[in-house]
Order: C-alpha cells, then structure tokens, then sequence
C-alpha cells in the first residue's frame, strides 16, 4: 500500500534533497530468483556434455574391434582424434553453459548436477535393458553412497579447518593472525569424510560392474568389444548419482546454518488497514539459548521516529533482525507478525515494485564491488546520480563522494564511508520502514547532524524510523521511545515523557494488565538492586510488585486490552513503587480493612488479600488519581549495602 504523501509546499519541496522516493524513481526490486527458462537449459547442457563423455567411453568398443582385433593400427590415431574432438565439444558445451547463465552459478551448478544424474539414470535403464546384470554396478553405487551419506548425517561429527593449541590461540585472539581466526571460527560445510565417498563408492560400482561384464562376457551374452565400455559408461553413472546423492544434503551441516522456523500469528482484522509499523507478539528463540525477543508488541504510526534503548543483550538487534528478515536468525524459531501500512511485512512478493523496509546495520552491508554498484544497486546510471547527490549531502564534499563510487571493492572502504554508503543508499530506495542499528558508529559529529535532518525530513514524508542508538542528538530527535530489558518491553511512550521520567530519576515498566506481566516485572524490579547484598531488598521491592500487580488483575477486563504501569525511583533508605492503571481508586474503608489483616495476629487467620500484602512490605502508601488513572503509591523501605551502618537495616529487611 503506498503512503499518503502529506502536502508540502514549493518551498519545503526545494529544500528536500534528491532520491526522496517519489513514484517514478524507485528502483525495481525482486527477491532472489532465477528465470524459469534456466533450468531447462542447465538440463539440456549437461546433458549433452555428459553424452559427450559417454561417446568417449564407447570409442573403447572401436579400439578393440578395429584396432586389436582387425589389427588396424592406422585407425588408433583417427580414433584417438575423434575422441579428442568429443572432450573439446564437451568442454565449448560447458563454457557456453557458464557464460549463457553467468552471475547464476548456485542455480547453474545444482541443475546442471541434476541433469547429469537424470542422464546416469538413463544410462543404468539402458544397460539394464541390454542385460539386469550390467546395471548392478551402478545400483551398488546409489545404495553405497545412499547410505554412506545418511551415516554421515547420523554421525555429526565436524573437524574444524583448522585446530590450533593454546600457545596459538593468544596469537589469534590478539589479532595477528586473522587467515588462522577464519579457518577456526569456520565450521566446514560437511564431514570431514564426505569427499571419500565420491572419490571410492564409483570405483566399487567399477568393480561390481568389472565382474558382471567379465561373466558375461565369458558366458558369451555380451561381445568382449562391450566389456571395457560397459565398466566406463558404468563408473562415469556411479560417479554422478554418488555426487548427486551428496550435493541433496546426505552430509552433516553447520550448526549455524540450522533452519529458521517462522510462524506467523494471527492478527486482527480491524486493524490491517492501518498506516504505520505493527509488531504484535514477536519471539525470537532458540533451542539451546534463552529466548533473544520475548512478546514484543508495540506500533507506529506513519512518519513516527522511535529509538530503541536497553542494555546490551537485551535483543535490539535481534528485534530489527525479525522485523525485517526472520529467516535470517539461523536456527532461530520466529514467532508473531509484522504488519506494514497494512500489509504483511514478511511476505515475500515477487512482483513487488519497491523495497518496502531497509535494514542499516551496526556493520553495513556492502558487496564486494564497486562503491558505485554498491550505492545503485546496479542500476543505471540515473539512479547512480541520485545516489551520489545524497551521498555528497552525508559527506560534504563531491570529491569523497566520487572516491567511495570509485572503489573497486567497497568493502575495502574506511569505516565511516562505509556506513556512509549504506545510509545513502537507504535513502536512494526510500523505503516506508528505515531499520537502522547504530547509524551513529564511524560517523563524525558533522555527518550525525547532516543525517539527523534527512531522518526529519524522511519522517514528513511519511516514512516510519526506528533506531537503536544511543547518540544524544538522534535520541533527542525520536518521538517514541521503546525500552527493552533481556528481551522484553519494560516501557514503550512518547520520549518526552521517558525522558522527563529518567532525567527526575524514574524509571517506567508498561504492561499488560494480567498475570502474565509477572515475570516480567519481577526482572524489572531485581534490575534496580544489583549491589552486591542487595538480595533482601530484591525480594522484598518484586512481593510489593507482585502484589500491586495481583490487586490491579483483580478488577481488569476480560474482553478489553488494558495495560499498566509502575514507576521506581530510589531515595537514600527508601524507594517508591508507584502503579498506575484503570482501575477504581481505593477508599478508606478497603485501607483500613487491609491495615486490619495486617494486625491481625489469631491463629485462624487467612493469606492477607493483595492490598494488605503490599501494604506489609511497605511504610507508607498513598493513592488518587493521576488525570484519569488510579495510582497506588508504596514507600518502601530498604537499605545501602555499601554502608556498614546499615547491617541492622538489612538484618531487619531480611527478616521481614
């Protein structure tokens, strides 16, 4: 769904810079693909060099006959040039096959694969036709190979490219060595034996096929000009179907190429339509690490800046990551949906017209090409104008943005012109979602003000922004604020109201309104006492939590979402924990009923009610209403455990 462009007048109009994305200069966008004709093609061409060879294999059967047998050696040459002329032919078949679907060499290799067994196949029915037993080598083979690389799967043993001894180590983990870091780091693509099988397993299906032929020969079913031909055209079957069989994913894979498993939620209907950014109960998992994302939910609207902030580890990147591409985190599950101005975000078209999200990562993204391709994305060359005027405007200068298009290998570029490259080109395919992971790292103070203005400018036009960033000028300039904690959305709002929050010492957690946001809170609140000693006061501040958040549960909706909020902020020996939601505010009958149950000290007496709870583990409570909203207010006391003095403090607050 394309954008509504708000209106902008001749002045504003002059002012925006070029390649902001107007109809008629995005640039075509597919996903990855081949044409539909290539695979015919592919088949045909390796089918017909490997009839080539096969063609050879047979020049055997004329060497005996016309040669040994008839005794014409004048024909040894004349053969031996025909089949010269038939590895040349095989050769020119496969060079036309390169450079007719060059630049598809995945594509090209697998069916090309595929088209060489299809004919070993035939090959096999056809010996199999002559007589069952000449087509025993090449069923040896299939089945050798077939279980061969199944055992090689089962087995899951990988040797790295290379092992390296402690003394090594220090040199690779100092950074002298990086050729050593990368054969270490990189785990092979499949095992270390996998190579034997091609090599040995179409030398038996030979020798199965030596011995057959030899019997056969000797019973006198086939001609003895057939033997040598049947055991090459044989080994060269063998050979293909065992390659087949390995490249069709019988071998022990990496770990870290484990597929990604995406399942996408359902979503209201009543909000499809809606222009802007929609997250709703995004997961990011993994089946041996703790869950990286957990049940975000949050949305923006159309032209909305919003900064994602957290300590590190908290899943900001994994967030953008599943945003844009789930299928990228290996071996992640990816759980949720993402909806962009009404339309899901992960689906793949392909006939898309426009890139409708760009991701700008903490390392950017480039090819090894030139910084032209890299900045046009290949396109012509009025895109590659519009790309280096917005460059220039990032770089200040025409002369930096002509030597960044005129690298050859872009990825050789300094850091800062690197992430300069990437954010033009961002800008260049104006997206309606721009992703960007720390855009601030290898950019001078000039160029973080330069790219502030384009965000604005971007944003009225329409376009969503999400950052992860830390800068104060690109905080500064964010509407929206989204907080995240081991995953977790602890406060989403405007940035106005986080940030006069956090600069009066608050800090905010919003949820829902039921008991799922437990665990949640419960790390919140843990988050604020991470002293060493500090035990007491973590259980002591998360039971209040709790049980303010068990009173709010008590009068929430069933049928509405609702949501809550809780406010901390430390003083010296006390902090306040504060909950506001949209329930009724208390009076002072249920205070004093609680104050009651607290007194009360009879052997019968029942588990205090939420409100009493909460009013045990404090000294102090207040509660009204903040505009709307109810808020309960807890003073709680706690103590330094830095300060010796306040051992008797803890003493107590450990025993209460």
């Amino acid at each position: 769904m394309p954008l509504d462009q708000p209106r902008i007048g001749s002045d504003q109009k002059a002012s925006l810079m070029a390649g902001s994305g107007s109809e008629q200069n995005l640039l075509p966008m597919t996903d990855r693909s081949a044409p539909g004709w290539m695979r015919v093609f592919s088949l045909v061409f390796a089918t017909s060099s490997g009839l080539c060879i096969l063609a050879i294999a047979t020049m055997s059967v004329f060497f005996q006959t016309l040669v040994i047998e008839q005794s014409a050696l004048i024909l040894a040459p004349l053969l031996l040039a025909v089949g010269l002329v038939l590895v040349v032919a095989a050769l020119i078949l496969d060079w036309v096959h390169v450079r007719a679907v060059a630049g598809y060499r995945v594509f090209r290799e697998q069916w090309g694969m595929q088209g060489r067994a299809v004919t070993a196949v035939l090959v096999g029915l056809v010996l199999g036709v002559v007589h069952p037993l000449m087509s025993l080598g090449i069923a040896v083979s299939c089945i050798l190979g077939a279980g061969f690389y199944a055992g090689l799967r089962h087995l899951g043993q990988q040797e790295r490219y290379w092992d390296f001894d402690p003394a090594e180590a220090v040199s690779i983990l100092a950074g002298r060595d990086g050729v050593g870091f990368a054969l270490a780091a990189t785990e092979p693509h499949e095992h270390a034996l996998a190579g034997w099988g091609t090599q040995v397993l179409p030398w038996a299906g030979a020798l199965v096929a030596l011995a057959t032929n030899s019997w056969l020969v000797a019973r006198e079913v086939i001609a003895p000009s057939t033997f040598a031909a049947g055991t090459l055209i044989t080994l060269w079957a063998a050979q293909e179907l065992v390659i087949e069989l390995r490249r069709r994913g019988a071998i022990c894979k990496k770990s870290n190429e484990a597929e990604t498993e995406v399942v996408q939620s359902p979503i209201e209907l009543d909000i499809l339509e809606a222009n802007g950014l929609l997250v709703s109960g995004l997961l990011v998992k993994g089946a041996t690490i703790e869950a990286r994302v957990k049940d975000v939910t949050f949305s923006l609207a159309a032209g909305r800046i919003a900064v994602i902030g957290g300590e590190s580890g908290s899943g900001k990147s994994s967030l953008l990551q599943a945003i844009i591409d789930p299928a990228a985190l290996q071996g992640m599950t990816v759980q949720g949906r993402v909806m962009l101005n009404g339309n899901n975000l992960w689906h793949r078209r392909s006939r898309a017209t426009a890139v409708p999200a760009v991701l700008v990562g903490h390392l950017p993204l480039l090819l090894p090409a030139s910084g032209a391709e890299n900045l046009a994305c290949f396109n012509d060359q009025h895109a590659l104008d519009r790309g280096k005027r917005i460059l220039e405007s990032l770089l200040f200068s025409a002369l930096a943005a002509d030597q960044v298009c005129s690298a050859k290998n872009a990825q050789q570029l300094p850091q800062g012109q690197k992430k300069s490259l990437a954010l033009a080109r961002a800008f260049l395919l104006a997206p309606s979602l721009y992703l960007l992971d720390r855009p601030e790292d290898g950019l001078t103070e000039k160029q973080i003000v330069a790219l502030c203005d384009r965000l604005r400018q971007e944003a009225r036009m329409g376009r969503t922004i999400v950052m992860v960033t830390e800068h104060r000028l690109l905080v500064e300039m964010a509407d929206d604020m989204i907080l995240l904690q081991e995953g977790r959305i602890i406060d989403f709002g405007t940035a106005a109201e986080i940030r006069q929050g956090q600069s009066a010492g608050w800090a905010r957690f919003v949820g829902a309104r039921n008991v799922d946001t437990l665990d949640n809170l419960e790390r919140w609140v843990r988050s604020h006492f991470l002293r060493n000693g500090d035990e007491a006061n973590q259980r002591k501040v998360a039971k209040a939590a709790a049980e303010l958040l068990a009173l709010s549960c008590q009068t929430a909706g069933d049928m509405v979402a609702q949501t809550l909020r809780f406010a901390f902020k430390h003083y010296e020996g006390y902090c306040i924990l504060r909950l506001i939601d949209d329930g009724v505010p208390l009076n002072s009958a249920q205070l004093q009923q609680a104050e009651r149950s607290i007194a009360d000290d009879s052997p019968n007496k029942t588990r205090l009610q939420p409100l009493a709870a909460a009013m045990k583990e404090s000294v102090a409570i207040e509660t009204g209403l903040e505009g709307d909203r109810r808020f309960v207010e807890l003073r709680i006391s706690t103590y330094d455990p830095r300060k010796s003095s306040d051992a008797e403090g803890r003493a107590d607050v450990a025993a209460r």
